[in-house]
């Protein structure tokens, strides 16, 4: 069964729903959905294109490398 996280933007009040992808990054999705909530500031990424990142608190569970992107692609949430 698919599972979703919601992202908000308090300040811009936009939320997006994301989907998980457990069969790409299965230690990934499973320490960031032990995590939630999550929350922290978010900031404009100038200099890589259209990007915003966040500064939040480790996860519970540190899940390593795993399915790694250097370029990541218009709607990728990336950890």
């Amino acid at each position: 069964m698919p599972r979703y996280i919601t992202i908000t933007l308090e300040k811009r009040r936009v939320t997006a729903k994301a989907l998980l992808l457990d069969d790409e990054a299965p230690r990934t999705c499973q320490a960031i959905w032990d995590s939630l909530p999550i929350a922290g500031p978010a900031f404009h990424g100038k200099y890589a294109r259209n990007e915003i990142y966040a500064f939040v608190e480790p996860l519970v569970t540190e899940p390593g490398p795993e399915n790694t992107t250097i370029t990541p692609f218009t709607g990728d949430l990336c950890y």
